[in-house]
């Protein structure tokens, strides 16, 4: 298994839109799978690594990209945030080939806030981005896979006022019927 670590899928955001790609020795023609963490943590913390490791030693080729902002979600962020996991995607699929995955198959796999993003992600529509570092592209997923997505429904919401403007920043909802 290899690991080509720190690539930038955006311009002039290195850092926040770094994403590591996780992939078998041997190029089997696997499915992309593009790996969302969740939120206030990073591609490299808690279990993500050894979880694209083993997913990639079945023979996908795992794209693991920081899709979050610094510090928590707000409501001047949240798009910005669904532009970088969009962003992501695209990536992936323009360089699947060059790791031996198959850019026909797609899965996005999310979790927490993460679940959310491959949801918006999945349901995001091909407008230019002007800095994604590859061009968008209409995609479908072939597979979504949501652990621990309900992040939003727990606790109290500090402003309900805002609930419907951070429902539509962090939801796929609003867009179902465009999808």
């Amino acid at each position: 298994m290899n690991v080509a670590a720190g690539l930038s899928y955006r311009f002039n955001d290195s850092a926040l839109a770094a994403v590591d790609v996780y992939y078998p020795t041997e190029a089997g023609g696997g499915p992309v799978v593009v790996l969302f963490h969740g939120q206030d943590v990073e591609k490299d913390s808690l279990y993500y690594p050894s979880l694209a490791t083993a997913i990639a030693e079945r023979g996908a080729v795992v794209f693991a990209p920081n899709w979050r902002g610094r510090g928590s979600l707000d409501l001047e962020t949240g798009s910005a945030d669904n532009d970088r996991a969009s962003c992501a995607v695209s990536y992936a699929l323009a360089n699947a080939a060059e790791f031996g995955a198959d850019p026909e198959t797609l899965v996005l796999f999310g979790h927490s806030g993460g679940a959310s993003a491959a949801a918006m992600a999945g349901v995001h529509d091909a407008t230019p981005i002007d800095v994604c570092a590859v061009e968008m592209t209409p995609f479908v997923a072939d597979r979504m896979v949501r652990v621990e997505g309900d992040w939003l429904l727990g606790g109290d919401m500090e402003n309900a006022d805002d609930l419907p403007q951070l429902l539509e920043i962090t939801t796929p909802w609003t867009w179902l019927t465009d999808a």
